[in-house]
């Protein structure tokens, strides 16, 4: 199976090629091109001008990037098989004990019919108060953003392609959960307003398309997310405003043929 390099590109603070939104408080960026080699267990370090220091672990298997996008979308190297990755040893601590909060992600959609619930999302020990993620339902057709383990917000699952999904939490807002499609918001609700449980402070890290008890053993790592793929993903210690997630997808969505 071969491994796919990469040389890596310089980026200056705040996200240099890539202008995301709200840099002060982006304390996580997974930017696919920092790693160096796709197979299992290669590190990356955190994206140029995260406010947070650390690397993302490939976990499950061996990737490979995606055709078309620049080194900047990953995917399994084998097809009809999964892999993953998680913030390896490192829990953030810039995206503990937050109360407004955001996750925004590229996303490839293998399939609408996904069988039961999957992970995209968030933070790694998923289900649960004072946990947060982008994920599938279990009837495999919805896909949704959770605050604890009181209620969530879901929508269908968009045709296959590249898609950008995004979370976003902010405790002072009318809605205090909203959930974003391709820049557009598509579903919200006041749900965990002023509750406790809804405050972001974790264990276990942060992951895409995985969730694990452990950052740094992966016990109780769990993957299901077959022809599923991943691109840039933004973790934010703030409520991003509805311009600024339009802003961020607008500012990337070429890099994905839209």
């Amino acid at each position: 199976m071969p491994i796919i390099q990469h040389t890596g590109t310089a980026f200056a603070s705040g996200g240099g090629d890539l202008n995301w939104e709200n840099p002060s408080t982006l304390q996580v960026w997974l930017d696919p091109r920092n790693w160096s080699s796709l197979t299992q267990s290669s590190d990356a370090a955190f994206g140029a001008g995260s406010q947070s220091s650390g690397n993302w672990r490939i976990m499950n298997g061996d990737a490979q990037y995606v055709a078309g996008t620049n080194d900047q979308g990953v995917e399994p190297a084998v097809s009809n098989t999964n892999m993953a990755t998680i913030t390896y040893g490192n829990d953030v601590p810039g995206m503990r004990n937050v109360t407004n909060y955001t996750f925004q992600f590229w996303i490839y959609v293998g399939t609408q019919t996904h069988g039961s619930w999957g992970y995209i999302g968030g933070s790694s020990n998923f289900w649960g108060n004072r946990t947060a993620g982008i994920f599938i339902q279990s009837n495999g057709t919805d896909w949704g953003f959770h605050t604890s383990s009181d209620g969530a917000l879901d929508n269908d699952m968009p045709a296959n392609g590249w898609h950008n999904v995004c979370g976003v939490r902010n405790i002072s807002a009318p809605n205090c959960r909203m959930l974003f499609v391709d820049g557009s918001v598509v579903r919200v609700d006041n749900n965990g307003d002023n509750d406790s449980s809804h405050i972001l402070d974790y264990s276990g890290g942060l992951s895409v398309l995985c969730h694990s008890n452990s950052n740094a053993t992966g016990t109780g790592y769990t993957v299901g997310q077959t022809g599923f793929k991943f691109g840039h993903c933004l973790f934010y210690s703030s409520a991003l405003s509805e311009a600024q997630v339009l802003s961020n997808y607008n500012m990337s969505k070429s890099v994905y043929g839209l």
